[in-house]
């Protein structure tokens, strides 16, 4: 079987159901090398996207926006036509989202944005095949993740997160099925990993470098025990030592300033941030 390598994930909203996913600017890199090219400023080209075994094509678009007047990184996105094949599988998929998305359109009042509780996304996991120009997508849905947390429930959060991250160390029952969830959080938590060199966000230490070990920890922020929120958004990458200190003094994570305020009062910053 061809080995995948995740290349980004994505949680899904109207635009994803309708006519296109942005891909962040982290991963820009990874999508193009494995597609073997680059697109330029208002380039772009076919792709094949695989999904439960179908294939559809979409278009890459790197967008033409006006540099002039948006002085920001280029805008990579996967774009479809509501009505394509490929966005009409995705509503049938994802059809709890879309049952949210198109209650939204008519019960609303105004242009508010829908925000979806983090216990109620979905999500769309995109992986490089080896040996193939096409991406495969892997539906996350929140039944997947619903019927796998109430195996998770009796667990503390620390040994949750081993047993998302494949510790095999972690002592749980290996009937256990954790098949979407820890498949999910593995990826993503390999990818963030190799994103930032093995390093910690928090102290910037590759504690393994001088034993050629990559020792590092995928930390879910919001605990994911009580938000079941997978995104990448959610989750940070941390040396052992940070990761347990987090645990045990359960410190207050400010969003707009990134930092740790922990019950003493102390206050850490990080010294790595490329996706938060």
């Amino acid at each position: 079987m061809p080995e995948e390598k995740l290349i980004f994930e994505k949680v899904v909203d109207k635009s994803a159901l309708t006519d296109g996913i942005t891909i962040p600017l982290a991963y820009h890199d990874m999508m193009y090398s494995h597609l073997s090219r680059s697109l330029e400023h208002g380039e772009s080209m076919p792709i094949q996207i695989t999904m439960n075994g179908i294939n559809y094509t979409v278009q890459l678009r790197n967008q033409g926006f006006d540099t002039r007047k948006f002085n920001h990184k280029d805008i990579l996105q996967i774009r479809y036509s509501r009505n394509s094949p490929f966005a009409t599988a995705l509503r049938k998929v994802f059809n709890r989202t879309s049952e949210r998305v198109e209650q939204h359109a008519e019960t609303r009042t105004s242009r508010e944005r829908l925000i979806i509780p983090a216990k109620e996304q979905e999500y769309i996991m995109f992986y490089a095949v080896t040996g193939e120009q096409s991406v495969m997508l892997d539906p996350v849905t929140n039944g997947d993740i619903s019927q796998e947390m109430d195996q998770l429930a009796r667990f503390p959060e620390m040994q949750i997160e081993e047993m998302l991250s494949g510790d095999e160390t972690a002592g749980y029952d290996e009937k256990m099925r954790l098949t979407k969830i820890r498949r999910m959080n593995h990826a993503i938590g390999d990818s963030l990993k190799q994103l930032y060199g093995y390093r910690c966000q928090i102290c910037g230490a590759y504690i393994g470098e001088a034993y050629a070990s990559r020792v590092i920890h995928a930390h879910h922020i919001d605990y994911f025990s009580r938000s079941m929120n997978n995104d990448a958004s959610n989750i940070m990458i941390v040396c052992p030592n940070h990761h347990a200190i987090i645990h045990d003094r359960n410190p207050e994570f400010n969003e707009k300033d990134k930092t740790y305020r922990y019950p003493n009062g102390y206050v850490e910053g990080l010294a790595l941030n490329k996706h938060l």
